[in-house]
């Protein structure tokens, strides 16, 4: 089967995970604006192709970036577009130390997996193994799955090497921090596993000074409430990687009064003006840039005695 730039690859699912957009907010799109205009199968089924991927993520960038939707929309059809090539799908995944990770990982070949990562970590720090390493592996994995290029198993075996080595990093980086500022709790709410984007944010905040407690995925509004209670965090964070069920979550964690409660992950680039209706703070894109926006909000929300107090203990030699 042809598998070019132009030919249909990339089921609905695949796409929502890939740039971020839901899939109501593509079948919307397609209905009202005209674009993307998938191909289907005999059942039915839209198949979008890697270029239009690429459209979308570059649509889903302007939007980030305060650009209106009509105005992208116009663009995108344009053929004038200045768009990469190969396709940022491709450049992100095809080109990336990640895929063969992911072809040994696949295979079952976790220790030639072991030799690739060791090798290709060698002279980073750690922000730079999980944005060029583990992040995209991570991706392509799930997106391999939903391509029908592996099987369940395969992926679970992907994943977990992932999640190991996530975990062996915040670890870490957790040694490094035993002063820190405040804690911040992680999690996912009911009908989300994926803990990826938990354990990336939760690297970003030890590294920033904040004690980061991961609580896990799938997790009730009543934990959550209650973990609140018992911990007495500074802030909530919670990632929504898909958006099945969003606006009833976003209402039940809108019963969180006590701290700030941000939301971040894929899902959220459709669903940031929901979030506010609902008192929550949305964090769109990637943890790195995220990060900073995250912490300024909850400094802003302390007294200025107790952010002095924390700032001095960090000169203190450790």
């Amino acid at each position: 089967m042809n598998r070019g730039p132009g030919s249909p690859t990339y089921a609905i699912a695949a796409v929502s995970k890939l740039t971020g957009i839901s899939c109501h907010a593509l079948r919307v799109w397609e209905r009202r604006h005209g674009f993307p205009q998938p191909e289907r199968t005999e059942h039915g089924h839209r198949r979008y192709s890697v270029d239009q991927v690429s459209a979308l993520r570059w649509i889903a960038a302007g939007l980030k970036q305060g650009r209106d939707l009509p105005s992208l929309m116009d663009e995108a059809r344009s053929p004038s577009r200045d768009a990469p090539a190969p396709s940022i799908v491709a450049r992100d995944v095809a080109s990336s130390p990640a895929r063969s990770l992911v072809d040994a990982l696949l295979a079952g070949d976790v220790e030639t997996a072991e030799t690739r990562f060791e090798s290709e970590s060698q002279g980073l720090d750690f922000v730079e193994i999980v944005e060029r390493m583990l992040e995209p592996a991570w991706i392509d994995s799930g997106d391999r799955l939903f391509r029908g290029l592996c099987g369940l198993d395969q992926e679970r075996i992907a994943g977990e090497f992932v999640r190991r080595k996530l975990i062996g990093i915040l670890d870490f980086v957790k040694r490094r921090n035993p002063q820190a500022r405040g804690r911040v709790l992680l999690s996912t709410m009911v009908g989300d596993r994926h803990e990826g984007g938990v354990l990336i944010l939760a690297i970003h905040l030890e590294l920033a000074g904040w004690r980061a407690l991961v609580l896990g995925t799938e997790l009730p509004i009543e934990t959550l409430l209650q973990s609140v209670e018992r911990f007495s965090p500074e802030a909530l964070g919670v990632s929504f990687i898909l958006s099945r069920n969003i606006r009833k979550r976003f209402a039940e964690l809108a019963l969180v009064k006590r701290v700030p409660v941000f939301v971040g992950g894929r899902s959220l680039l459709n669903y940031q003006s929901l979030a506010r209706r609902h008192g929550l703070i949305p964090l769109p894109g990637p943890a790195r840039l995220a990060i900073r926006p995250m912490i300024a909000r909850i400094e802003s929300s302390l007294s200025a005695e107790s952010l002095a107090r924390w700032r001095e203990s960090q000169k203190k030699p450790r």
